[in-house]
């Protein structure tokens, strides 16, 4: 392909003269059917968007609703705690405070004394301490009964152990808002998941088709490439008809004009230069002036016309100076005329040496001007030849490195393509293999 587009290609859209557009109308409704799918895709993919940008923002919206929730929830589970410790420790100090009561009321000892006064005497405080104790006692409330240490340590460890208990249905509660929201920012991220699969597999599909408007238009440029390839066999099939020659020079590819991972394998490739239609006049007058390109051989051309130019001027100076030369003999000759025949005949000699050499001069003269002439004419055809065919292999190189460039890329594209579509494959193998044992287990359950 890219060797028959060095030969002589055009772009695409640069159809040479004689070559007509294959399928451009066809094309043109494709491209237009390309356009409607790819803005009504477009317009899907924007209402999708939009619809995803609302769910997220009312997740959003109700996970700051159910996070104020819990805090509230925690801070009031945090401030019934609180109060319920309050309490108790309240209930504690009544606790202590009646048992202290209880056990300040002590009745008072009763020293025992002998003889008959002291008893006399003696009975009589008792008389009036039991009197004392009754409204001691009818005044006093009635006392509790004072709890035992066994009942006490127990009281003790049922306190420690709902203590223990509300820490840790408070940390379960803690655990579950943590669990709550850890199962909602998963889910978040299922939803992200799942929105980046649905992205990934319309960009494949956008990759897809742009693969296959890839395959058309290489379809068309393979057949663009058939043609030119067809105008270039006819080209030659009228240049050896008409017995004219291409003559051309050729280049080296330097190693930056090589393939990438070539530079430094492959020796230096010939390259075709500017090729010239010339007859084989011209051919044969380009081989006498020696090998190498074009524009070099017009240079020696140019500058052989310009010795030839210099040539006759002095020939022209030459003749003119013999005709002066024999003006002056003629002048100086006598006039009269001697009896002796030597003197005139070696005037007549030198007269007729003379107009020969100045016949030859002007032979020479007209041969070179026509010579001259033809070499102009030449040096002309040959110069809008080679402005021609410059052109046109600047052209065909242009073109020749964009198909290079898009060949790469298109490359590039199914490589990456190919990769892919081995991924999805393998995938689909494993759910194949998945369902599979799926079915063989339902099976083996159902029988």
């Amino acid at each position: 392909m890219c060797a028959a587009t060095t030969n002589g290609g055009s772009s695409p859209g640069q159809l040479s003269p004689g070559v007509s557009p294959l399928g451009s109308g066809r094309k043109r409704t494709t491209n237009r059917a390309y356009k409607a799918e790819d803005q009504a895709l477009s317009d899907i993919t924007q209402e999708a968007e939009a619809r995803l940008a609302k769910k997220r923002q009312a997740r959003a919206e109700a996970r700051s609703i159910r996070m104020r929730e819990l805090e509230k929830m925690q801070k009031e589970a945090e401030e019934q705690m609180d109060k319920e410790y309050e309490q108790q420790k309240e209930e504690k100090k009544s606790h202590r405070l009646r048992f202290m009561k209880s056990s300040s009321v002590i009745p008072p000892v009763v020293p025992n004394s002998s003889g008959g006064s002291s008893s006399r005497r003696g009975s009589t405080d008792s008389i009036e301490f039991e009197s004392v104790a009754l409204k001691s006692e009818a005044a006093a409330p009635p006392a509790e009964e004072e709890p035992s240490p066994k009942e006490l340590e127990a009281i003790a460890d049922l306190e420690e152990k709902y203590k223990k208990a509300m820490m840790n249905n408070a940390q379960l509660d803690n655990e579950k808002a943590t669990l709550i929201f850890e199962v909602d920012m998963l889910k978040d991220r299922q939803e992200e998941l799942e929105e980046a699969m649905l992205e990934v597999q319309r960009e494949a599909r956008d990759k897809h088709r742009e693969l296959e408007s890839k395959k058309r238009e290489n379809l068309l440029l393979q057949k663009e490439v058939d043609s030119l390839k067809e105008m270039v066999t006819q080209r030659d099939t009228l240049i050896a008809e008409h017995g004219l020659l291409l003559v051309g020079d050729e280049e080296r590819l330097s190693d930056k004009d090589l393939p990438e991972g070539q530079a430094s394998h492959k020796p230096k490739l010939p390259k075709v230069g500017t090729i010239v239609v010339v007859s084989p006049e011209a051919a044969e007058l380009l081989e006498v002036v020696g090998d190498g390109p074009l524009d070099v051989r017009l240079k020696r051309f140019v500058e052989e016309r310009k010795e030839l130019l210099e040539k006759i001027r002095r020939l022209e100076i030459d003749l003119e100076d013999e005709k002066d030369k024999v003006a002056t003999a003629e002048r100086r000759r006598p006039a009269q005329t001697s009896s002796v025949n030597g003197p005139e005949i070696d005037v007549l000699d030198i007269q007729r040496e003379a107009s020969r050499q100045v016949n030859e001069y002007r032979f020479k003269y007209q041969k070179a001007e026509q010579e001259l002439a033809t070499l102009e004419g030449h040096v002309m055809r040959l110069e809008g030849q080679v402005k021609r065919y410059k052109t046109a292999a600047d052209t065909a190189e242009r073109v020749e490195e964009e198909l290079k460039q898009e060949r790469r890329k298109l490359q590039r594209e199914i490589r990456t393509l190919k990769d892919k579509n081995e991924e999805f494959e393998t995938e689909n193998s494993h759910l194949t293999k998945r369902l599979e044992k799926m079915k063989n287990a339902k099976l083996s359950l159902i029988k």
